[in-house]
Formats: C-alpha cells, structure tokens, sequence
C-alpha cells in the first residue's frame, strides 16, 4: 500500500513542476491574472491530496517552518505602508512552497520514483512542445512560458542521459534544448547548455573523456564567438525563409550590429530593476527590506529583481545572504550522508543550473529548481533515498 502512495506522490510532485505551463494551455485565452489564480488553486488541490494520503499528517519541523513564516509575513505586514505588496508575495510562495515542501518532508517521498515520472512527464511534454511554440508564434504564448515548459525537460533527460548513457533521453533532450536555443529566454539557453555540460562532467568515468570533451567544447565555443555574428546572420536568414521567428537571434543581431553586445547585455528593463534595488539597498547599508519591497520600488512593475544575490540581499540583507549561502552549503554537505552518489551529483548540477539561471532569471521563491532544493536540503529524509 505504501509502495502505491510513493508513487502518488511522485506523480504529484512531477505534476508540481509543470503546473504552469499546464495551466496556461487548459485554460487558454484567460487573462494572466485568473491564470495565477487558478495556479495557486490547482498548487493547493494537489497538497490537499498530498495531505490526505498521508492521513491528515505532516512533519513537525515543516509545521514550525510554515508558521514561522506566516508570522513573519504578517508581521513585515504590519510594519510597511504597502501591506498589499506584502501579503501577496508572502502568501503567494507559502502557496507555492506547500505542495513540494509537504511531499518531500513526508515519509512517502521516494526520490527515484520522483525522477522516474518526472522523466515520463518530461516525454509527453516533449510531444506537447511544438503545440505550445505554435501558439508562441500566435503571440498566445511569451518566450517564457516556453521556457517554463522547456527547462524542467531539459534537465531530466540531461540527468537521465548521463545516468543511463541510452539514446531516447538524449533525443529528447536534444529537441528541447534546440527549442531552447531558438526560442526560450537567452539565459534560459545559456544555463541549459551549460547544465548539460556539467551532467557530462558530473556523470563521466574517463578522466580522458572529461579532459578531451572540455578541449573540444572550449574550441567550439571559442570558433562560434569569433564568428558569431555570421552564424547568426545565416541562422535568421534560415529561420525567415520558412517563416519562422527567434527572439534570441534577433535580440543577438540587433545588439552586434550595434556593437553594444557587452555594454547593454541586460535587456527587457532589467537594468532598471537592477539599478533600483542597488540604490535601494545602497541607501540602507545593505539591510533588508522584506517581502514586497521590489514591488513597492517599482510600483507593482516588477515582483523579483531578476537576480539571485539581489533577491535575496533585498530580503535577508547582504549578511544575511551570507548566512544563507553558508547554511545551504553545510546543508549540501548533510545531504552527500544522507544520498546516493548519483542523487547527490543530480542534486548539485541543479543547483548549479539555478544558481547560472538566477544571475539574471526567475524569481528564488518561485522556480521550481530552487524550490526542490530548499525542500530537499531542509525537509527530506534519508528514507527518501534508499530504495
């Protein structure tokens, strides 16, 4: 019986990650904000099931952790003139964080089973792909919302091609990471490639293999900087003649032929988020903010800044990311104990992915990469991996 709630919970938390992407296509045409909504709604439909398989139970330090939390966002609350701003990003995670942090705390997590239907979700994705770049062709669609479908493949069938050295994962993750390359965030790009490097890294036996593949990448790389602009240049007239569209390569082309590649490579009114939160927490010694403050600086405009060291300086202040960053290390450490040397190396390269992700990505309370880390770091058991 147990064996049968395992797997349910594995299906649940697989079903977690691509909760987005799932809700944008079912409920196609709905404004932005009622999609939010109903994320959140469907976030706690699946802990409500969580919750009930495990017989009304959940783990007593993630109970603290929860209330802790809530009294501490409302606490921020009642100390800022922009309660509002508090009380939605607060209350937003918290809906965010009970699904995986509930799952993975409990005795029923079993990581290999979580991989498992993570992988076979990821291949129904993979098929679902060219509906979802269809309807970003539309404009129905943004790049990321692409992206939210797309990097969660990627890094299974990365993780799962390393692992199993077989053909099928590999194809898989090929066709996405080329959707990525074309028509996903350029970031979101440049951390898929270099995740899947890494699992290569991570994953090989040969030391030889490790240093002539790093040779050969190193080169490559090398050539296609040199040549860039022509590359891209062939790659868009290629693209135009069927018609096809790529944000990354005409963001790309337009900034070489302006030469401005280096000198304004944050685009999307990112340098004025970033600019905003530095004068913020300049003018504050670097102390922090709390929930909401990005959203208060930037009158509601953005809700992250697009940052991780940013993020979290504006929430924890600069020692306390410190801390942070120190803790999560001796967690990491913990956790090399508790975990098999495959899930341990996964474990890490997706860290990795979200720390290269983050320098300029998604939000720290909101990506599904950092959101299983912290809940794995912090909550899971050691019964979770042994099979």
């Amino acid at each position: 019986m147990n064996y049968s709630k395992n797997k349910i919970y594995a299906v649940l938390l697989a079903l977690w990650i691509y909760i987005k992407p799932y809700t944008l296509i079912l409920f196609l045409g709905i404004d932005l904000t009622t999609i939010a909504y109903i994320q959140y709604l469907l976030s706690i439909i699946l802990f409500v099931i969580a919750f009930y398989i495990n017989n009304l139970k959940i783990n007593l330090n993630l109970c603290l952790f929860f209330f802790g939390y809530l009294f501490l966002v409302f606490f921020n609350a009642l100390l800022v003139d922009y309660p509002n701003y508090v009380l939605i990003d607060g209350l937003a995670y918290f809906i965010i964080f009970l699904t995986p942090m509930f799952i993975i705390s409990s005795s029923l997590f079993d990581f290999d089973n979580f991989i498992f239907f993570w992988y076979k979700l990821g291949i129904i994705n993979t098929f679902l792909l060219g509906i979802y770049l269809f309807l970003m062709m539309l404009g129905l669609f943004s790049y990321g919302d692409v992206a939210d479908l797309i990097l969660p493949n990627i890094i299974i069938f990365g993780y799962i091609t390393s692992l199993k050295k077989s053909y099928f994962p590999f194809f898989y993750c090929l066709t996405n990471v080329v959707a990525a390359v074309f028509w996903a965030g350029r970031m979101d790009a440049f951390s898929a490639l270099i995740t899947l490097f890494l699992f290569f890294i991570v994953f090989s036996n040969s030391k030889k293999i490790k240093i002539f593949v790093i040779g050969i990448v190193t080169s490559v790389s090398a050539l296609i900087f040199i040549n860039l602009n022509s590359i891209i240049i062939i790659l868009l007239n290629f693209l135009t003649n069927y018609s096809i569209n790529s944000r990354n390569f005409s963001l790309l082309e337009n900034q070489i032929s302006n030469q401005d590649l280096f000198s304004h490579f944050h685009l999307a009114n990112r340098d004025i988020v970033y600019n905003t939160a530095i004068d913020y927490l300049n003018a504050r010694y670097w102390l922090p903010g709390g929930f909401g403050i990005i959203r208060n600086l930037t009158n509601g405009f953005f809700y992250h800044p697009h940052n991780l060291f940013l993020e979290l300086s504006l929430y924890f202040g600069v020692f306390g990311t410190l801390i942070f960053f120190i803790i999560i290390i001796l967690k990491y450490s913990n956790l090399k104990k508790l975990s098999k040397e495959y899930q341990y190396k996964f474990l890490v390269v997706l860290g990795l992915f979200y720390f290269i992700l983050s320098q300029s990505g998604n939000s720290f309370f909101t990506f599904f990469a950092s959101i299983l880390l912290l809940s794995i770091l912090f909550f899971s058991r050691k019964k979770a991996f042994i099979n």
